[in-house]
């Protein structure tokens, strides 16, 4: 075990950051460059691994991708081979889940088409990586959130040793859990859809919080992948994601989704996240339209094209019919409802008018003599009304409301609680909608999300319930990027 200070080549030794049965990982820095980076030894000298680990240098040598983590150098140890890496600040995939760390639907889609992005730029360059789990990516802290990065290509498919090592689970075979069925059986002749079987199995965990394969030891988990024997997938995820799933731990390797590109553009496709039904429009005669995701997105763009064509032809076949009343009159009677009155002059013989007596000559009219002109009316005198001053009304007093009595004020202490921090957060942001609290000595009751400050960034790290007047501890851990309630 190296110690903190000591000096390899160019590069001093800062912290351990893990160690295993095979191999030792530690934190070193360039002298020169003063860069920080990571540093791998081999715990054994011994001839197949050693060759494994060399050949595992020279091929993360040639790789450079943002989802993969790349090998810098290659140094000598007391004999043994060492690989300088680059440096993630972060805890492994496997870790973060082991801490509680609980994605959503849309991060866990997220972290997978990440992982597929690498491993599409490997597969792109014919390796095979025969040993993807939690354990072989980390997860680098960014300003966009959490980036997974695969490492240990030490089982890449031109590594194979021969048959003398499926005896060895976990170094040259892979780990069962995420082994494809046909890796189990001839590891030699896979190809990148074993990948792809290893990513659905991570998928799965990530979405379920268990892997699909169980077992009460290897051996048993081996025979379950042998026999297709999995856990069902949940029917609350969004079917998109469902159907995804279900072809990536297809058993049979022809069955399965056949690359990684291809998972990554499914998984970039909105449409995996979707879980609503599209309605009809209500122009049309249908009631609903139910849509069905199928593997192939033609048949997907048809039902949508219907959905969108039904309503336009609806609304145009409405716009040309006309009711039309028939008239009425409201000068006489109607005509029979069996007479149609069209625009047709008729004509008709003159009705003969009867023949009329001559009328008698007229009387003249007596002359009426002048009337005399009118007596004048004598005009009554009308005796002054006095005034009478008006007498005012008496004034009622208006009634009075009672004021309401201020209320007592609250002491703020029995609407709070109060935080104590320990562990290796800076400090946190206690974040609900869009309040933000950094004061941890009076935070309000109520259940809050926790965003802590590392070294290495802020980070989403769990989350706490606060009732009034309660206390709680709360341990933030950096290797684990997780914050929990003590």
């Amino acid at each position: 075990m190296l110690r903190s200070g000591q000096t390899i080549e160019k590069y001093v030794v800062e912290a351990v950051l893990g160690s295993g049965a095979s191999a030792e990982v530690y934190r070193v820095r360039h002298q020169q460059l003063r860069s920080v980076h990571a540093l791998k030894v081999l715990a054994e000298v011994e001839g197949a691994r050693r060759d494994r680990m060399l050949e595992e240098g020279r091929v993360q040598a040639s790789l450079r991708h943002p989802n993969l983590v790349g090998v810098t150098d290659v140094l000598q140890y007391q004999g043994r081979p060492a690989l300088v890496m680059e440096y993630v600040n972060g805890p492994t995939l496997r870790d973060w889940l082991d801490q509680g760390g609980v994605p959503t639907p849309r991060q866990a889609v997220e972290l997978c088409a990440g992982i597929a992005r690498g491993m599409r730029y490997a597969h792109e360059r014919g390796l095979v990586h025969r040993d993807l789990k939690p354990g072989n990516v980390l997860l680098e802290v960014s300003p966009q959130g959490l980036v997974p990065r695969v490492l240990d290509f030490g089982l890449v498919r031109q590594t194979w040793r021969g048959p003398e090592a499926l005896t060895e689970f976990g170094t040259a075979l892979g780990t069962p859990a995420y082994m494809s069925p046909e890796q189990i059986r001839d590891p030699s002749s896979v190809d990148e859809r074993s990948d792809v079987f290893s990513l659905g199995c991570m998928l799965f965990e990530l979405t379920h919080g268990v892997p699909p394969f169980e077992g009460t030891d290897p051996v048993e988990v081996v025979k379950n992948i042998q026999n297709g024997r999995r856990r069902a997938i949940a029917d609350t995820l969004p079917p998109g994601l469902q159907d995804l799933l279900e072809r990536m731990l297809a058993h049979d390797p022809d069955e399965r989704v056949g690359t990684a590109a291809q998972i990554v553009n499914e998984l970039q496709d909105p449409e995996i996240l979707r879980t609503e039904q599209i309605q009809a429009h209500p122009a049309t005669a249908m009631t609903s339209l139910e849509i069905v995701e199928p593997p192939e997105r033609t048949s997907r763009n048809r039902m949508l094209w219907a959905s969108f064509a039904l309503p336009v032809a609806g609304m145009l076949l409405g716009a040309t019919v006309v009711a039309v009343a028939p008239p009425t009159s409201d000068t006489g009677p109607s005509l029979p409802a069996n007479v149609v009155v069209e625009n047709v002059m008729v004509e008709t013989a003159p009705v003969p008018r009867p023949v009329e007596a001559p009328a008698p000559p007229p009387v003249p009219a007596p002359v009426e003599a002048p009337a005399p002109p009118p007596a004048p009316v004598p005009v009554p005198v009308v005796a002054p009304v006095p005034v009478v001053a008006p007498v005012p009304a008496p004034v009622v007093p208006a009634p009075v409301a009672p004021v309401p009595a201020a209320p007592k004020p609250v002491d703020a202490a029995a609407r709070t609680g109060t935080i104590a921090l320990t562990g290796d957060a800076k400090s946190i942001t206690l974040v609900r909608g869009n309040t933000r609290i950094t004061r941890l000595d009076a935070v309000p009751a109520g259940t809050w999300k926790i965003r802590a400050e590392f070294e290495s960034g802020a980070v989403d790290a769990g989350e706490v319930t606060i009732t009034a007047g309660q206390q709680v501890s709360i341990r933030c851990i950096a290797f684990a990027l997780r914050c929990k309630v003590q």
